[in-house]
């Protein structure tokens, strides 16, 4: 069997926390991703923002700033939101 976690024989389950809410100050980590299609390239933020929307903006907002704008200079367009 592939993937991270080791075989169980039938029956004999693992525990788990199957519901996806924050447990005890942990928190959760929420990625967000642009992909530049022209330059095959990826950048993913992960954050723990309760605010998807925001986290979204603040994600493409970074990804402008560190590479977009180095890329496309030439663009006519400029990020605005």
């Amino acid at each position: 069997m592939s993937g991270p976690y080791p075989w169980t024989a039938t029956g004999q389950p693992d525990d788990v926390q199957y519901h996806d809410f924050a447990r005890l100050g942990i928190g959760k980590a929420c990625p967000y991703g642009v992909y530049d299609v022209t330059h095959q390239a990826g950048w993913v933020g992960v954050g723990q923002d309760h605010d998807p929307a925001q986290f979204a903006v603040h994600t493409i907002e970074r990804w402008w700033t560190e590479q977009g704008r180095a890329r496309y200079d030439f663009a006519p367009i400029r990020l605005s939101y």
